[in-house]
């Protein structure tokens, strides 16, 4: 999947949490686990969504770059796939981290996305 596929995919899921008023939710959620990760960050408030990609993107770029391990714990507190990680072929750190970021967000908002659905 290219970086422009990844931007797209990454589109659409904002858009749909957007319209069903959960974007919110999915900020709140990845900062949750952001602290379950043991990583001391607070998300700012009031992003719109390019704003919050370019947050996570930033936070995990610098984890990559210098806090590997607590990269590593994060993606595993959101539950990212291993193998998702493991299949992409750059080694650029930007990257990773734009592709990082989309399985991170994309998670959290399967994660949103099933409770809002359950609890319909």
């Amino acid at each position: 999947m290219s970086e422009n596929a990844h931007l797209i995919a990454i589109t659409d899921v904002f858009s749909e949490a957007e319209k069903l008023q959960l974007f919110a939710k999915l900020v709140t959620q990845c900062q949750k686990d952001i602290f379950r990760a043991g990583i001391d960050y607070e998300i700012p408030e009031q992003l719109n969504p390019e704003q919050f990609f370019g947050v996570i993107k930033e936070l995990l770029r610098d984890l990559m770059n210098y806090d590997f391990s607590s990269f590593l714990n994060l993606l595993y507190a959101v539950d990212v796939s291993e193998k998702k990680i493991k299949a992409f072929s750059s080694i650029v750190v930007d990257d990773i981290a734009v592709y990082a970021s989309f399985l991170l967000i994309e998670r959290e908002w399967q994660k949103i996305r099933g409770m809002y659905y359950l609890n319909r």
